[in-house]
């Protein structure tokens, strides 16, 4: 999902580079519909007016969440962004993006 909204383009802005800011949203989650709606008021009580108050909207936040999320909580969160926020967001459905930095392997101190 990107928004036909967004005030400027989506790899475009005067430093020549992308910004990258990332959210997770009830990733792993799919049909717990009230669990999902209470953190979609946390969203919007914290996260969105954080990400509203950036000085600059040069960045690309992607907002990942699980490719299955309940269909009224997707679209109760793609109204929030579109009437909320005017700068560059994509929605992505995935899940597994974070696994490799939870695995062992990376917690795993190899210092001599």
């Amino acid at each position: 999902y990107v928004p036909q909204h967004a005030t400027t383009p989506l790899w475009n802005n005067k430093h020549g580079l992308v910004h990258i800011l990332t959210t997770r949203f009830s990733q792993s989650q799919t049909n717990l519909l009230h669990l999902g709606q209470a953190r979609l008021e946390l969203f919007k009580t914290f996260t969105l007016p954080s990400v509203n108050a950036q000085t600059t909207k040069d960045f690309l936040w992607l907002i990942f969440t699980d490719p299955n999320l309940h269909p009224t909580l997707l679209s109760q969160l793609k109204a929030v962004l579109k009437k909320r926020f005017k700068g560059n967001v994509v929605l992505i459905g995935l899940n597994d993006i974070f696994q490799d930095f939870i695995e062992d392997r990376w917690l795993k101190d190899d210092t001599p």
